[in-house]
């Protein structure tokens, strides 16, 4: 913050950080119902993307604009300093709210579950799903050991980084996730009598069917994926854009991103550690503060992006639009000295 007369200034990437944090605090408050939530959720996670395509190489462009030991060149060396404690502390905080509103959705009988939790009837049924409906639309590539995939990369979008493992030997390949071909969440049947819904990853289901994939192709005695993504830096030039029409800025701001250098890449922490320097090299990206580590789902949300927060809102609308009059009418009930309650995992 700096000083101009006698009133303080805010810098506005800064102030930008402290509305999405805004909006987190929204996501993380019991007393918002479940369902928007969610939205706020997917809004911040949204608002931190375009924060990473727009205002830090906004900042790093003006750092790198200004003689070495210039005073301004300081002052924009200690906003980057204060923009990546406020990130570093947003994420954490992002990780905590994540996981109280996966619970707060189980309460309200909307499971998310992994591979380890599916029961074997469940499993297979998710396996005749990806032979059915994922698999013609999955096309992996193979990583060279001197392959730069930087440029195969499309911005913001969801991937699945593979270790093919035999006779101790590794190989590493890439899976765009087909979300424009097949939903990202996908609901399993739902269990005789039971009201609660069951939702499992695109990533999850085409973690299942890995020996599928790449069975035919390579003998391998072991697979293992980790989600990833990249963002790119937009090239956003504020000077330019005043000379130009409203399809003519759409088209500068979105077409750079295809080929610009790598800003940020958000993977899953569980990574091994040879494997995700397999996959900084690919990338090249190598600093730390151009990587950002979440848990296994929010690696596919920025800061861990609901991604596509719109679909997984789509998906769980239809049940939770009553939680709010479920709740009410619970409390009502309880004041009667009743219990009304949702059906559990089963």
């Amino acid at each position: 913050m700096s000083q101009s007369g006698t009133t303080p200034r805010v810098e506005r990437e800064l102030s930008w950080l402290s509305f999405n944090e805004r909006v987190l605090q929204e996501v993380g408050d019991p007393n918002v119902p479940l369902i928007e939530r969610v939205r706020f959720l997917g809004n911040y996670s949204n608002n931190q993307d375009e924060f990473f395509r727009v205002r830090m190489p906004d900042v790093r462009r003006r750092i790198a604009m200004h003689e070495d030991k210039s005073e301004r060149r300081k002052k924009e060396q200690r906003l980057l300093t204060d923009l990546q404690v406020r990130l570093t502390s947003l994420s954490e905080r992002f990780e905590a709210i994540y996981t109280d509103v996966i619970r707060s959705l189980a309460r309200s009988g909307v499971f998310l579950v992994n591979e380890g939790q599916l029961r074997e009837d469940q499993k297979e049924w998710v396996l005749a799903y990806f032979r059915q409906h994922i698999l013609s639309h999955v096309a992996p590539f193979f990583l060279g050991p001197d392959h730069h995939m930087r440029m195969d990369l499309a911005d913001n979008e969801g991937y699945l980084f593979v270790r093919l493992t035999r006779d101790k030997q590794h190989r590493y390949a890439l899976i765009r996730l087909p979300t424009d071909r097949v939903a990202r969440f996908i609901e399993l049947p739902r269990g005789k009598g039971l009201r609660q819904r069951t939702l499992i990853l695109l990533d999850t289901v085409i973690g299942l069917g890995m020996h599928e994939i790449f069975g035919s192709v390579i003998l391998t005695e072991k697979a293992e994926a980790w989600a990833m993504k990249l963002t790119r830096d937009a090239e956003y030039d504020p000077v330019d854009e005043i000379e130009m029409s409203l399809v003519e800025r759409m088209d500068s701001a979105l077409d750079p991103r295809r080929t610009a250098a790598p800003l940020l890449l958000v993977y899953d922490r569980e990574i091994r550690d040879e494997a995700l320097a397999a996959l900084k090299l690919a990338v090249g990206v190598y600093e730390d503060q151009y990587l950002a580590p979440g848990g296994r789902y929010s690696a596919m949300c920025h800061g861990g992006s609901l991604h596509q927060a719109d679909e997984r809102v789509s998906i769980i609308e239809v049940e939770l639009w009553r939680v709010g009059d479920f709740e009410k009418e619970a409390k009502r009930l309880r004041g009667l000295g009743l219990n009304l309650r949702l059906g559990s995992a089963g």
